[in-house]
């Protein structure tokens, strides 16, 4: 069974977290070390796991920032809504996810803490659409 998981991106504070809970479908809770606090859905941004792993074993969700070992080109991990798919974009386009593909590949980082990784800039993966 896909394991379905999230995490958060707080835009007031930076951080990061995956340890946060719904209340009564309009606020998100986070904690974090320094305590608890309550967001609107507007505040936070989510991300959801993909169900696939780097090399490393590291769980791969949308907005990370993965790369070929021994290569220098990173791709950002994005969603696609037409195809219904989690796809690598490099800025000219995505390329679909699976776990063979993915074993010579590592997380190095988000969009949203290390933008800088991005060979190409675009802090804000796209979504397609049905519109």
């Amino acid at each position: 069974m896909r394991e379905i998981k999230f995490r958060v991106w707080d835009k007031e504070k930076k951080k990061l977290t995956d340890d946060f809970y719904f209340h009564e479908f309009t606020d998100v809770n986070c904690f974090f070390s320094e305590g608890c606090c309550a967001f609107s859905l507007d505040d936070v941004i989510f991300m959801q796991y993909t169900g696939l792993k780097d090399k490393n074993g590291v769980e791969i969700y949308e907005g990370d920032i993965i790369k070929k070992i021994g290569d220098i080109k990173t791709y950002s991990i994005v969603f696609d809504g037409v195809l219904a798919a989690y796809l690598m974009d490099d800025g000219t386009g995505g390329y679909g996810l699976n776990q063979m593909l993915l074993r010579d590949f590592e997380v190095i980082g988000n969009i949203y803490e290390n933008p800088e990784l991005l060979e190409f800039k675009n802090p804000q993966p796209t979504k397609k659409t049905n519109e």
